[in-house]
């Protein structure tokens, strides 16, 4: 049984590119290594500075799905919302997580903003949104990322796809981590940029 794509966040018109591996075991799409401290941002925000807004980090293996009581949705640091069922309870829940070094995500699916302070294994897992890493970003057992990914390196290993989703991106950099001001040199702050207008979660045919 095939589980459809999940159609992009509503009010956002789509753009889209594709990495994956290739007959010659380069990715089909340009991908290029970066320096670990240049990678390991996003605009303004370090790693650092992002962990330190998303609280504690997952490390280990972790098996992210849907956590429903009754109908309604149930926060749990292993609820990453419910990208592939847009009708259900979890459909609009957009996560902030943090993760420890060497931490493999196993299956299941997830929305939103993941944060990484070293090396990231996706095993057939499905990541919708944003994916920033200060290590390599491995994919493996036909994982998948929708949206962007921010790494020192992406490497796949057998099957696996990057989908470049413009709209997902943006969908995650509504994250309540990203809004808070950020301390510059000589005492001045830099603030957010206006909330963009995008509705997550996905909606078929939006």
């Amino acid at each position: 049984l095939e589980t459809p794509d999940p159609a992009p966040p509503g009010g956002c018109d789509e753009v889209r590119d594709v990495a994956g591996p290739s007959p010659y075991g380069r990715p089909l799409a340009p991908l290029r290594r970066t320096d670990p401290g240049r990678a390991a941002r996003l605009g303004a925000l370090t790693v650092d500075t992002l962990l330190g807004r998303l609280g504690p980090e997952l490390g280990g293996t972790v098996r992210p799905g849907a956590v429903v009581k009754g109908e309604a949705c149930v926060a749990r640091v292993d609820n990453w919302g419910d990208p592939l069922r847009p009708g259900g309870a979890c459909a609009m829940r957009m996560v902030q997580v943090a993760l420890a070094p060497g931490t493999h995500v196993e299956d299941g699916a997830g929305q939103g903003l993941f944060v990484g302070r070293g090396d990231l294994t996706l095993a057939g897992a499905r990541l919708f949104g944003m994916v920033v890493a200060a290590g390599t970003v491995t994919l493996v057992d036909g994982a998948e990322i929708t949206g962007l990914v921010r790494a020192h390196a992406l490497r796949f290993d057998g099957a696996g796809r990057v989908e470049a989703s413009a709209c997902w991106a943006a969908a995650a950099l509504q994250a309540p981590a990203l809004t808070l001001p950020v301390r510059l040199g000589g005492g001045s702050w830099l603030g957010p940029v206006a909330a963009l207008a995008v509705r997550p979660p996905p909606v078929p045919g939006g």
